[in-house]
């Protein structure tokens, strides 16, 4: 029989998409860079969209290059501040940004 061990997995995966208030959820994404060239610093911002197209909340940090394993990947992650977000339907956008070169990401979610 195999001893578990609750450190071997700090994180319960979910795709549901709809949270309380109470919850705590984080985010998490991986930042890649192509396979080609030498590796560069990465802007990676964080934007929160309420219903009303209103911008809730925002953050941006830079990815040095030191940062990134084997296999030009980084893994990166956002607590959604779902206790200062009154009930709705957001959208959480992750923008990766590398010289002229980005790509995103929206995820919608809800807080009840």
């Amino acid at each position: 029989m195999a001893t578990r061990r609750k450190w071997l997995v700090s994180a319960v995966p979910t795709t549901r998409r709809e949270f309380a208030a109470t919850d705590r959820v984080t985010a998490m994404l991986w930042v890649y860079q192509g396979a080609r060239g030498p590796l560069a610093p990465v802007t990676l911002s964080t934007r929160i969209v309420n219903e009303k197209d209103e911008t809730v909340s925002t953050t941006s940090e830079t990815l040095a290059v030191d940062r990134f394993a084997a296999g030009r990947r980084m893994e990166s992650s956002f607590e959604l501040p779902l206790d200062r977000l009154p009930p709705g339907a957001y959208l959480l956008t992750f923008e990766a940004t590398m010289s002229k070169v980005s790509d995103r990401r929206d995820v919608p979610f809800s807080v009840r």
